[in-house]
C-alpha cells in the first residue's frame, strides 16, 4: 500500500509539474514578458483596439450618449484626400488647414479601408515610443528606468487616444524626436531634413530653433584632438610634424656649418632613447601651437566658437532648404490657397469656440456683440479688451519660448520639453491635440529629474495633480456647456480656462526650478547619465548645465558616444 501511495504521489506531482510547464508556456506566448522588444507590439495591439472599438462607437452613438469616438479632423482629412484622388485641391474641403502632404499620405482611406489614417497614425505614435526609447539609451540610462519611461509614453492615455482618434500629432511627434535622435547620434543631414519638415507639416516645432543651433556650440562642432585637447601620438596622426620630420635635409650644396648642426642634432636625437620624453616635447610644443591657433579661431565669426561655426551653418542651411523645398512644392501645385489656409491662417486664428484658452471668452463676446449689433461704444470697449489680452499673450507666450530655449539648450531634450509647455500653456487656442506636443518629449526630459530629493519630487507631485484636477474640471465645465447647454456655461468654461492658466503656469515653475539639468554635448560626444543616482544619493539637486560644462574640462572621463560615429 506504501508503494502504491508513493506512486500515486510521484505521479500528482508530475502532473501538477507538467500542467505547471504547460501554462507557463501558454502563458508566455500569449503574453511574453515586458522587454524593450515586446513594450512596443502590446502598445500596436492596444491601439489596434481602440481603432476597432472606434469603429463600434461610431456605427452605435447612441449607446454613447451621442459621441462619436473619431475626430471631426479625421473627417477632414479623408475628405480632403477624396479630392486629392479626384485631382482636385484639398483646400475644397472648408477647414481644411493642413499641409497637402497629410491628405496625400490618407488617400487609402479612400480606396482601401477608412480607418488607414487611424492605423498610420497609431504606428507613428509607436514610433515615437522607438525614439524615446532609442535617446535614452544613448544618453546611457538604466535599462529598467528606460523601459519605465518609454511605457510612460506608450501607455499614455492621451497619446494613445490622440492616435487612434485620427489626429495627426503623432506625425510631427516622430519627426521632431527623429531630428533630435539623428543630431545625438552625429547625423547634421538627416536631423535637419526631418527639422525642415516638421516645421512644414505643423508650425510649432520652428520655435526649437533657438537651442538646437545654441547647443551646436565649440561642444558639439570642435574636433578636440586638433584643438589642443589629445595627446601627442593624435596630434601626430592629426597632421603635425615631429623634430625629426621638420630638420633640415643633408644636400650636396649645404655648407660646412649646416652639416655639422645637423650631424650634431641626430646624435642627441639618437641618444634618447626614452620615447615618453620626446613624445611630451614634441606635444609641448605642437600644444601650445594649436592652443594660438584655436585662440584665433575663437576670434572669428565662423570658428569653433564662433556664432556661425560649421555645425550651425550647415543645421540652419539644410533645414531651410527642406523646408522651403517642401513649402514650394506645395505652393507651386495650389498656389495661393495652400499659403492661406496651411500657413497664413494660423497667425489670424481666431476662435470663438471654447477651449482651454481664456481668450476664446473674449472672441465669443465680441462675436455676440458684433451679431447682436449693440452699439458702437461697447463694440469698441470689446474688441480693445480682446486684442489688449491676445497682445500680452503673445509676448508671454513667445518671450517665455525663446527664453527657456536659450537658458536651458544645452539640456537639449528639457529645453524643447519647456519650450512646448509653455508655449502651449499661453497660446490663444487650446485643444487636447496640442498636449501631445510636450508629452513625445516629457520622458526624455525626465532623464534629468531629481529623484533624490523629497522635497523637489513632492512640490513636482502637486502641481501635476494641480494641473490634472484643473483639467477635469475644465472638461465637467465644456461638457455641460456643449451638451446640456448650461446657463451661464461661457463663464463658467472661461472660469476653469482661467484656473488651467494658473495651474500650467505652476506646473512649468516647478518643472524648471527642480530640474537637474545635465549638458548633452561635452567635447563633441553626448555627456552619458550611468552614473547619475536615480534614487538616493544625497547630492544638491541644484547642477545646472554650466557646472557640467565646466566638469568636462576638469579631468573627468570622457563620455562615450561620438557625435562623428
Amino acid at each position: 500500500m506504501r508503494a502504491r501511495a508513493r506512486v500515486w504521489e510521484r505521479n500528482r506531482e508530475e502532473s501538477e509539474f507538467i500542467m505547471s510547464t504547460s501554462l507557463s508556456r501558454v502563458k508566455s506566448l500569449l503574453f511574453p514578458p515586458v522587454t524593450s522588444k515586446t513594450i512596443f507590439l502590446y502598445a500596436f495591439v492596444v491601439r489596434l483596439a481602440l481603432v476597432l472599438f472606434g469603429r463600434v462607437q461610431d456605427a452605435h452613438p447612441a449607446f454613447f450618449s451621442g459621441v462619436r469616438y473619431t475626430d471631426v479632423d479625421y473627417d477632414v482629412f479623408t475628405d480632403a484626400a477624396r479630392y486629392v484622388c479626384n485631382n482636385q485641391s484639398p483646400y475644397e474641403r472648408n477647414t481644411y488647414r493642413y499641409t497637402p502632404l497629410l491628405a496625400w499620405m490618407l488617400t487609402p482611406n479612400v480606396f482601401w479601408f477608412a480607418e488607414f489614417g487611424k492605423v498610420l497614425f497609431s504606428l507613428c505614435d509607436v514610433y515615437c515610443g522607438k525614439l524615446v526609447h532609442e535617446i535614452l539609451r544613448k544618453r546611457k540610462c538604466s535599462e529598467s528606468f528606460t523601459i519605465q519611461m518609454t511605457a510612460l509614453y506608450l501607455f499614455n492615455p492621451l497619446t494613445m487616444a490622440i492616435s487612434t482618434r485620427g489626429s495627426c500629432d503623432a506625425v510631427a511627434n516622430a519627426l521632431v524626436l527623429f531630428s533630435l535622435k539623428s543630431l545625438m547620434f552625429g547625423t547634421i543631414l538627416n536631423s535637419a531634413v526631418s527639422f525642415g519638415l516638421a516645421v512644414h507639416f505643423r508650425m510649432y516645432p520652428i520655435i526649437y530653433i533657438v537651442p538646437l543651433i545654441v547647443a551646436l556650440d565649440v561642444q558639439y562642432h570642435v574636433n578636440w584632438n586638433y584643438y589642443g585637447g589629445g595627446s601627442g601620438a593624435k596630434l601626430e596622426r592629426s597632421g603635425c610634424k615631429s623634430k625629426r620630420e621638420r630638420l633640415p635635409s643633408s644636400g650636396v650644396g649645404d655648407d660646412q656649418e649646416l652639416q655639422q648642426q645637423q650631424q650634431q642634432q641626430q646624435n642627441k636625437v639618437a641618444a634618447k632613447n626614452n620615447s615618453d620624453r620626446q613624445s611630451m616635447a614634441i606635444e609641448t610644443k605642437e600644444t601650445r601651437r594649436l592652443r594660438r591657433a584655436r585662440a584665433l579661431a575663437s576670434k572669428s565669426a565662423f570658428g569653433a566658437n564662433g556664432l556661425f561655426n560649421i555645425a550651425r551653418l550647415l543645421f540652419a542651411g539644410i533645414s531651410f532648404t527642406a523646408f522651403a523645398f517642401s513649402t514650394f512644392a506645395c505652393y507651386w501645385k495650389y498656389g495661393q490657397a495652400y499659403l492661406n489656409e496651411a500657413i497664413l491662417y494660423h497667425f489670424s486664428r481666431k476662435d470663438p469656440r471654447h477651449n482651454f484658452a481664456p481668450n476664446f471668452f473674449s472672441v465669443y463676446l465680441d462675436t455676440a456683440i458684433e451679431d447682436a449689433e449693440s452699439d458702437f461704444g461697447a463694440y469698441i470697449l470689446s474688441r480693445s479688451l480682446t486684442k489688449a489680452y491676445a497682445l500680452a499673450s503673445k509676448i508671454t507666450q513667445y518671450g517665455l519660448t525663446v527664453l527657456i530655449g536659450i537658458a536651458f539648450a544645452y539640456d537639449l531634450p528639457f529645453a524643447m520639453f519647456a519650450q512646448t509647455f509653455a508655449f502651449v500653456a499661453f497660446n490663444s487656442v487650446i485643444t487636447s491635440q496640442y498636449f501631445a506636443w510636450w508629452c513625445a518629449l516629457l520622458p526624455i526630459s525626465l532623464a534629468t529629474f531629481d529623484y533624490s530629493n523629497r522635497d523637489s519630487a513632492a512640490r513636482v507631485m502637486s502641481a501635476t495633480i494641480t494641473w490634472i484636477v484643473s483639467k477635469l474640471v475644465w472638461l465637467k465645465n465644456a461638457h455641460a456647456l456643449e451638451m446640456s447647454g448650461e446657463e451661464n456655461g461661457h463663464f463658467n468654461a472661461w472660469a476653469a480656462s482661467c484656473g488651467f492658466l494658473f495651474a500650467s503656469a505652476n506646473a512649468l515653475r516647478a518643472l524648471v526650478s527642480e530640474q537637474r539639468t545635465k549638458r548633452v554635448f561635452v567635447r563633441g560626444k553626448v555627456y552619458t547619465l550611468e552614473k547619475e543616482p536615480r534614487v538616493g544619493g544625497g547630492e544638491d539637486h541644484h547642477h545646472h548645465d554650466h557646472q557640467s560644462f565646466n566638469a568636462g574640462f576638469g579631468g573627468t572621463t570622457a563620455p562615450e558616444g561620438s557625435i562623428y560615429t
